[in-house]
């Protein structure tokens, strides 16, 4: 007989599920009512819309067929731009502002949408709830069903890309505060322009906007009713913090091959399993592999 080795996440899904069955827990998961939708009051109305930290830039009616989807024209909706949280960097002497838009339909169904944008950010990606979601887009994206989105740039500009790193609060804004600071003022943004909030919030994306799926689970998780991480890249952050490369600007360049080399020593050091290895930092490993622990921040 072939037999596979279960992977270490696998494992613990299962060991989770046996858990649960062993403990008798049977109570069927809550059944939400349906989001109940609304009509768009005045969309130039929300030029004037006030929340803390934040400025609109532009509020205007989008016509039918000015998008296209699937084959199909995007129904008439309102697109909102602006910025939150606008400042000159103490560090780097440049303008950083977490820029946005949001698309709101004439006819909404009642649910909100955070769409998680890909690579290192730096664009506000037109907010339809479509591409950014997976590969190739939807038939059908989140616009087009009714949903309110919001799409942001993370808190910096494709000009300002890579080296806004450079820029503690940037990096944080790139990292989670961006979605933490958004989502609420994005909701009553919602208000505004409907006379109700959103009954549903979700947010989603993919690769990157996967990983702000997945930090918006461990940090924003009251926000949300629902959480899409596609193939989240959430490597991209959190190696770089965990390698201290965030603090590069410091000798304004990548560190030397030799503190990097530091780095790998230090975390063989603590691990020095592979599959089948017997112990790791003093414990025995399973055959699933290693334990890894985390370097410490600015090793």
């Amino acid at each position: 007989m072939n037999h596979r080795q279960l992977t270490p996440w696998t494992a613990v899904a299962c060991l989770a599920l046996a858990g649960c069955s062993a403990l008798g827990i049977k109570e069927a998961p809550p059944q939400l009512a349906p989001a109940k939708g609304a009509a768009l009051i005045d969309c130039s109305a929300l030029a004037s819309f006030s929340f803390p930290n934040t400025t609109v830039t532009a509020a205007r009616l989008v016509a039918t067929g000015t998008l296209n989807n699937g084959g199909q024209p995007v129904a008439e909706h309102c697109q909102v731009t602006g910025q939150m949280n606008r400042r000159t960097s103490p560090v780097d002497g440049q303008t950083y502002a977490i820029g946005f838009e949001m698309r709101l339909p004439r006819d909404w169904s009642g649910r909100f949408l955070y769409q998680g944008n890909g690579g290192t950010d730096g664009n506000v990606v037109t907010a339809d709830g479509g591409a950014s979601l997976g590969s190739g887009g939807m038939l059908r994206h989140g616009l087009q069903q009714g949903f309110a989105v919001i799409s942001a740039d993370a808190g910096h500009t494709a000009a300002q890309n890579p080296l806004f790193g450079r820029d503690p609060q940037a990096r944080l804004d790139y990292g989670y505060q961006a979605v933490g600071s958004l989502t609420p003022m994005a909701k009553a943004l919602v208000r505004a322009a409907y006379g109700k909030g959103p009954d549903r919030s979700y947010i989603g994306g993919t690769s990157n906007g996967g990983r702000h799926a997945l930090v918006a689970a461990s940090r924003w998780a009251a926000e949300y009713d629902g959480i899409l991480a596609n193939a989240p890249g959430i490597y991209q952050f959190v190696s770089c913090q965990t390698l201290g490369l965030h603090r590069h600007h410091a000798c304004g360049q990548w560190p030397a091959r030799l503190r990097i080399g530091a780095a790998h020593a230090r975390a063989a050091a603590d691990c020095q399993c592979h599959f089948g290895a017997l112990r790791c930092a003093g414990r025995r490993c399973g055959r699933s592999g290693a334990r890894h622990r985390r370097v410490p921040h600015g090793f």
